[in-house]
């Protein structure tokens, strides 16, 4: 494994499938990132509000439960424009404001190169 590979960054997490999200978390993690999984987007909502959010990259599912994932998304880029957002999500279209979409369904590596492709960006 290089040095690149090791390397992982802040994740936030939100997928709404307690089961999908556990499975993406425990595989991400062993890519070497650190994860920060809800399963609703209304409690990140509100801890966005009441005490920040610490992350480098948010994915978050489109078809989320009470709150959509298309609220969470705009909330999260108004409060943090300059951090990426990949939207996973079954639909062909993706969210304007998103950086980058990925199609469900998609395996971890995929997910694992997307995040890492527009952190270097980032960097």
């Amino acid at each position: 494994m290089t040095t690149e590979q090791k390397k992982g960054y802040g994740i936030l997490l939100i997928e709404d499938y307690e089961c999908l999200g556990d499975t993406r978390k425990e595989f991400l993690e062993k890519q070497g990132h650190s994860v920060l999984l809800y399963y609703d987007g209304s409690n990140v909502l509100d801890d966005l509000r009441k005490i920040g959010i610490v992350y480098s990259i948010a994915v978050v599912d489109r078809q989320l439960g009470e709150i959509s994932g298309d609220e969470v998304i705009r909330a999260l880029k108004q409060e943090y424009p300059e951090r990426p957002i990949i939207c996973a999500s079954a639909s062909p279209f993706g969210v304007g404001y998103t950086d980058a979409t990925i199609s469900k369904p998609f395996t971890i590596p995929e997910l694992d190169r997307l995040i890492r492709q527009l952190m270097s960006r980032k960097l």
